[in-house]
């Protein structure tokens, strides 16, 4: 998610002012310079307060007892005018959709003074970006919901980083506290805090496991199982990615070769084919034409086939009555 762009209006020293972030592939970083005093760190409290209601990156000395609406705004304004404090964030998400925050407070002049007054939805507030066109927009506590699932307060210090408070780290810090900073800074604390979460969840329930006795282990034995067929499922990816690497190799070779041949070899190729698709298709009708005499044959001689083994048998037991004089019959002629 990156940010398209930041509106301010009667938000510290900025009257009305609207930054677009570059956003092209070729020209995709911001650099925003500027004298002491001319609002680079508090146009990264503008993006804090607007999304978390907090000026995150506040110098308390430089600020103590300034209010966040412009002066000069409140100066010009009328006894009784109402004035807006307003800071409007608009993102890009991974599929290029827009996410619109906003936070505004009304103030009202009084004499030298100003009082803020409600408004009739609590801020911040969030739209999204659909299909084809905007959501309605969610306000208060479940804006502030949504914004924290997409920038969790406690990573904005790694995103949200200015010059004034590395030096503060510098400065205060030395030898071993210095690397105690820059850890802080890059936020390794929050993986080192995760591992030991972790670490400790796993021990948790592996003595939750073996109190669990036979059940435990069959669950042991399923999470291996798991393991193996996903260790054998990503040595069939490799072989898949390999083979279609070849495929591809194959198909550039194939594509060369056929860049190579002429329009009469192909011709040539092309007629050959028509060819011995003919052939092809006149042995498949010999075959068929065996085939069919095969059967006819088989049908004519199916008794026989089929009574083989009887016939043999019979065949036998007449071979061994003649061996045996049992026939033919004995008979002697009569002479008339």
């Amino acid at each position: 998610m990156k940010i398209d762009y930041i509106y301010l209006k009667n938000y510290r020293q900025y009257r009305e002012t609207r930054i677009d972030f570059a956003g092209s592939p070729n020209e995709n970083f911001t650099v925003i310079e500027g004298p002491n005093g001319a609002g680079k760190t508090n146009l990264l409290n503008a993006v804090t307060w607007c999304l978390f209601g907090e000026e995150k990156h506040i110098n308390l000395i430089k600020s103590k007892g300034l209010s966040i609406i412009n002066t000069v705004a409140v100066d010009q304004a009328k006894e009784g005018e109402l004035l807006s404090v307003k800071v409007e964030i608009q993102f890009l998400n991974n599929n290029n959709k827009r996410i619109k925050i906003i936070r505004e407070l009304k103030y009202k002049k009084q004499k030298q003074t100003t009082i803020e007054i409600p408004m009739a939805h609590p801020p911040p507030s969030i739209i999204f970006e659909g299909e084809g066109d905007w959501s309605q927009p969610l306000n208060g506590e479940e804006a502030t919901y949504q914004i924290k699932n997409l920038i969790p307060p406690s990573l904005e210090e790694y995103f949200f980083f200015d010059g004034e408070r590395m030096n503060d780290y510098f400065r205060d810090n030395t030898g071993k506290d210095i690397q105690k900073a820059v850890f802080k800074i890059s936020q390794l604390g929050l993986f080192d805090e995760l591992i030991r979460h972790l670490t400790a969840r796993k021990n948790e329930y592996l003595r939750a496991a073996k109190g669990l006795g036979s059940r435990g282990k069959e669950l042991q034995e399923f999470i291996e199982l798991q393991e193996q067929s996903q260790s054998s499922d990503n040595e069939e990816l490799k072989s898949l990615i390999s083979a279609d690497h070849e495929a591809e190799l194959l198909d550039e070779k194939l594509n060369a070769q056929l860049k190579n041949t002429s329009k009469e070899d192909i011709e040539n190729l092309a007629n050959r084919r028509e060819q011995l698709i003919k052939d092809l298709l006149s042995v498949k009708q010999e075959i068929k034409g065996v085939e069919d005499d095969k059967l006819e044959i088989l049908h004519k001689k199916m008794a026989t086939i089929l009574c083989q083994r009887a016939l043999l048998e019979t065949k036998t037991l007449i071979d061994n009555s003649r061996a045996a004089g049992k026939i033919p019959p004995k008979f002697e002629a009569i002479k008339s």
